[in-house]
């Protein structure tokens, strides 16, 4: 190989090296940053948007250093490699700069840490505490069945549930009972408008017989059978034989006949008459219901047959509700602790469900106040029930907060959750990524650095913790 091709090979490596670190450094800033920036805001005692202005440019200051230690490693490096010859061991190095990379693992570890676990795992970790709240949620309301048991006004609730059934199958029946007459009266008044349909189309076929000319024989007698069906029908005076005015007064007919229709043919006009099946009913449930209104059985307005099984049906329906064990055999308190921890319990589970099964990405945001909120529902319910049972609850834990859960944005509680996820594979890959992205800029750092010493006695150390020159060409 010439030298000339030797020397475009190494000026094209040494081009790449420096443009792949171009690229990773802000990688790696932004990482740190963001990182940095969630392990800050915790412990700033100040409120959006203050804690924003600080803790952003404070973690990217630490990035930014991280980067400066990072170049300083890999050209001490270096210059050990010009002292001592290529064979410069570990140990050797660390003993030179051990300074440099302690504080560049503490920033840029944790901060590279930070980052992949708000990524990779906190979801995860809230979803499982969340669906562990709901365990705990429902495990409660189980205990609270069991340990407060009332036997006796069981079977009698029961029973009276049973009884207020049976009259419910009533009240349908009588429902249903009322519907159908009603359907029949609407059904007979459809068929009379259709009997007058017929007949009107009857009587405007003489009307327009060349033969009859107007009113003959046969539509007068078709004319009185409308009169029958709609009273109040009038014979137009001046229509007898005059054929070149029945077009118009055919018009003034079918006028008067439609307007007549909808008034005789009204629901006003028809009375919806109570069946015997619907008095039995009714009376089936006055025996059970004393003091429901008796029915008229002159019948009912069919107009206003809806409102009136609306208004028999709820006044049933309300006297049933109050069919129940009798105050003085019910152990109210018992019985409304019940009841009150069963809905508080029931709608956290619902809000745990749903943000389980909706959220893809769960956050802290959205998860911790539903956790302490569900903390505190649980509390609550406890020290209740054991008031109410006189200690009974003794084999429920007492509390069902994760400290480090619901600290999470904390460093340390992060560091904790990772301790006790050893078995996933995600936390080594947290650990390995937070110390990997470290190698991999001290390694870009080196191989550009070493293609700068082209030249005899350049100097590594002095000027490259200058942020001036991190990437001097």
């Amino acid at each position: 190989m010439s030298d000339h091709t030797e020397t475009d090979l190494k000026t094209t490596s040494d081009n790449a090296a420096f443009y792949a670190l171009v690229c990773l450094t802000p990688i790696f800033v932004l990482v740190v940053t963001f990182g940095w920036a969630r392990i800050l805001k915790p412990v700033i005692p100040l409120d959006a948007p203050f804690v924003f202005f600080i803790s952003y440019p404070a973690a990217i200051f630490l990035a930014v250093v991280a980067v400066v230690l990072a170049k300083v490693i890999a050209a001490e490096s270096i210059q050990l490699t010009h002292e001592k010859g290529p064979r410069v061991s570990l140990s050797t190095c660390l003993s030179r700069c051990w300074a440099y990379v302690l504080v560049l693992v503490i920033i840029s570890s944790l901060g590279t840490a930070r980052t992949i676990f708000t990524i990779t795992q906190a979801s995860d970790v809230l979803s499982g505490e969340l669906s562990q709240t709901s365990a705990e949620l429902r495990a409660l309301e189980i205990g609270v069945d069991s340990v407060l048991q009332t036997p006796e006004y069981d079977v009698l609730a029961a029973e009276y549930k049973i009884k207020r059934a049976k009259i419910g199958v009533l009240v349908t029946q009588f429902d249903n009972e009322m519907q159908r007459v009603y359907e029949v009266e609407l059904s007979k008044m459809s068929d009379d408008r259709a009997r007058v349909d017929t007949l009107w189309l009857q009587f405007e076929g003489e009307m327009n017989n060349p033969l009859g000319c107007g009113f003959g024989p046969k539509t007068e007698r078709r004319f009185r059978e409308l009169q029958a069906a709609l009273p109040g029908l009038q014979k137009l005076a001046g229509s007898s034989a005059q054929c070149d005015k029945i077009p118009a007064t055919l018009s003034q007919y079918k006028i008067a006949v439609a307007s007549l229709k909808d008034i005789v043919f009204s629901p006003s006009k028809y009375n919806c008459a109570i069946s015997p099946s619907a008095l039995q009913r009714w009376a089936d449930l006055q025996t059970e219901l004393p003091e429901l209104k008796p029915l008229d059985p002159a019948g009912i307005p069919c107009n206003k047959m809806a409102d009136v099984i609306k208004n028999y049906a709820a006044a049933a329906e309300s006297l049933i509700a109050k069919i129940d064990v009798p105050v003085s055999q019910t152990p109210v308190t018992v019985i409304e602790f019940k009841n009150r921890a069963k809905t508080a319990i029931d709608a956290e589970i619902k809000t745990i469900e749903t943000m389980i099964v909706n959220s893809a990405k769960i956050t802290p945001a959205d998860a911790l106040p539903v956790l302490r909120k569900s903390l505190e529902v649980y509390q609550a319910v406890l020290s209740e029930g054991e008031i109410i049972a006189h200690g009974k609850f003794t084999n429920l834990a007492r509390d069902i907060k994760r400290e480090e859960v619901a600290n999470i944005e904390n460093l340390s509680n992060i560091l904790r959750i990772l301790a006790s996820r050893w078995d996933n594979f995600m936390t080594y890959l947290t650990l390995l990524g937070a110390v990997l992205l470290d190698l991999i800029l001290i390694a870009f750092f080196r191989r550009h650095l070493s293609s700068l010493d082209t030249q005899a006695k350049y100097g590594f150390y002095d000027g490259y913790v200058s942020s001036r020159k991190i990437f001097r060409r």
